[in-house]
C-alpha cells in the first residue's frame, strides 16, 4: 500500500442468501478525507433541518394555542 493510500475494510455484510461478503479496498486517502468532509457538511445541512422544522412546529402549536383561547374568550362571553 502507498503512503498517500488508506485500506477500507468491509466486513462481514450479510447477504440474504445467508453468504456474507468481507473484502477490503485500497482508496486514496485524500478521497477519504473529501468523504468525511462531504459528510460532515451533510450532518450539518440535517441538523439544521431539524432545528427550522423543529422551530416551524413549535410556531404551530403556540399559533394554536393563541386560536383556541381567542375562541375560548370569545364563547365565553358570548354566552353571558
Amino acid at each position: 500500500m502507498r503512503p498517500h493510500q488508506a485500506e477500507l475494510v468491509v466486513s462481514p455484510l450479510p447477504f440474504k442468501t445467508g453468504g456474507y461478503l468481507s473484502e477490503s479496498v485500497t482508496i486514496p486517502k485524500e478521497l477519504l478525507r473529501n468523504l468525511y468532509a462531504g459528510l460532515a457538511r451533510v450532518e450539518e445541512v440535517l441538523a439544521t433541518l431539524k432545528d427550522l422544522i423543529d422551530r416551524e412546529s413549535l410556531q404551530r402549536i403556540r399559533k394554536a394555542e393563541e386560536e383556541y383561547e381567542k375562541r375560548r374568550i370569545h364563547n365565553h362571553t358570548n354566552q353571558q
